[in-house]
């Protein structure tokens, strides 16, 4: 008995997949190598890493737009799950705009307790916050996440 023969499709999910994972471990390496070679603090790691939620958010919310132009499935315009009253009427909300209301104000919330985190410890020279290595650790941070975005479009 032969094996089927592999399919383009299997090719295009498995590249997703070891993209996703090359994402996942190029971006943890970023602070990683921050602390062991660049000397970061444990304060620039926290605000780097919820840096990283934002450029997430950004980033999802693009997606979610680029899929939204260019299928216009209904699934985008539906009744929002933010208050809105049940409607049968397309438009009422959008995917786009809950997703990035509640991701946003999580993240902003969460950031509320890295700023008391950061003032609780302002004295120990551990949790000095230095904002070359943030910038930097961004800079890293967004350039990886937006080769993954850019190598995901086509796939939408």
């Amino acid at each position: 008995m032969s094996r089927p023969a592999i399919e383009a499709d299997d090719w295009l999910r498995l590249a997703g997949r070891l993209l996703a994972v090359g994402v996942v471990l190029v971006a943890n390496a970023i602070p990683l190598y921050g602390v062991l070679r660049l000397h970061w603090s444990v304060a620039d790691v926290l605000v780097l890493f919820w840096v990283e939620n934002l450029l997430a958010i950004a980033g999802t919310c693009a997606t979610i737009a680029a899929h939204r132009h260019a299928t216009r499935k209904l699934g985008h315009w539906r009744a929002g799950q933010l208050g809105d009253a049940p409607s049968d009427r397309i438009g009422s909300g959008t995917l786009l705009r809950d997703h990035a209301t509640i991701t946003l104000f999580f993240t902003l919330a969460h950031g509320v307790f890295v700023v008391a985190v950061l003032v609780a410890q302002a004295g120990d020279p551990r949790w000095r916050l230095s904002p070359d290595a943030v910038r930097e650790g961004t800079i890293l941070l967004a350039g990886v996440l937006a080769c993954a975005w850019l190598a995901d479009l086509p796939a939408l």
